[in-house]
């Protein structure tokens, strides 16, 4: 899956986006459900996720690039293939929106993957007055090349995370309609906390390649 695709999905975040769907609500959070994805809630963690078999060759990357390098990773026909949306429930926090991606990433992605591979981030201002940060980066899992992003939201004195992780194109479409039509909603009565972004994590050239099986994240949360 290509990261760039997930960024530019990201910059869609304007709560005008809107697949063709029913609108749901998760804590913070409104979104259109990914059509024909299993839900599963657990732990307080909603987790969308659906599989399948590769047809041939994906886009994935060998582990440790980021996005906008040159992909090399390949999955054999007929291997399975899946991919996965986390949303984490908000939490408080007054700190800047780099330093909530920071301790996010190390919690939902570094960990699980076993990398230290650090992502390029972006960065932008939601309609709804939230610092939204996302990167990702890629990992090997199973032998399959997988694309793990994360997406935190900050302000009003809370953080929120969205996690993807995917092998193979397949899933794009599904996933960049997913990112565009969510929305971040401030909770009744907050106050905006005005923070800085601050500044992003700094690049690692180490990427060693990592495999953690993501579906385990729900009974660590």
């Amino acid at each position: 899956m290509s990261l760039r695709a997930l960024l530019v999905a990201c910059l869609l975040i304007t709560g005008l986006a809107r697949a063709a769907g029913q609108t749901t609500t998760f804590d913070i959070a409104t979104f259109v459900p990914p059509g024909g994805w299993d839900r599963v809630e657990k732990n307080g963690v909603l987790l969308f996720q659906t599989s399948g078999q590769t047809s041939g060759q994906t886009s994935g990357q060998t582990s440790g690039q980021t996005s906008g390098q040159a992909s090399g990773g390949q999955a054999s026909a007929g291997q399975q293939s899946y991919a996965q949306i986390y949303l984490f429930p908000s939490r408080p926090s007054s700190a800047p929106a780099a330093e909530n991606f920071r301790a996010e990433w190390a919690r939902l992605v570094a960990q699980p993957f076993a990398t230290g591979a650090q992502p390029d981030v972006q960065a932008r201002e939601t309609p709804d007055g939230f610092t939204a940060l996302s990167g990702g980066v890629n990992v090997t899992q199973r032998g399959l090349p997988v694309t793990a992003f994360l997406l935190t939201v900050t302000g009003f004195g809370r953080v929120m995370s969205v996690a993807v992780n995917a092998s193979g194109p397949a899933y794009t479409v599904d996933i960049r309609s997913f990112i565009a039509s969510l929305r971040f909603v401030a909770p009744r009565g907050a106050r905006a906390v005005v923070v800085s972004p601050g500044p992003g994590p700094a690049p690692d050239p180490a990427a060693p390649a990592g495999r953690a099986d993501p579906a385990r994240r729900l009974e660590h949360t």
